[in-house]
């Protein structure tokens, strides 16, 4: 008999999420991500600027 190189195929895992809040706030929002880079670039400007001498 001749053996199939596929992988077995497992059964589906059901996972119940609790606690989560389903308003979207497992995650990291863009906008605000985006948000706290740009204060990180306004706050490193003047350094920067220092530092290369401008």
């Amino acid at each position: 008999m001749k053996r199939s190189k596929l992988p077995i195929q497992a059964a589906p895992v059901t996972r119940n999420i609790t606690g989560a809040p389903i308003s979207g706030e497992n995650g990291v929002e863009a906008s605000g991500f985006l948000d706290i880079l740009k204060q990180v670039g306004k706050a490193a400007l003047p350094v920067a600027t220092q530092l290369l001498g401008g």
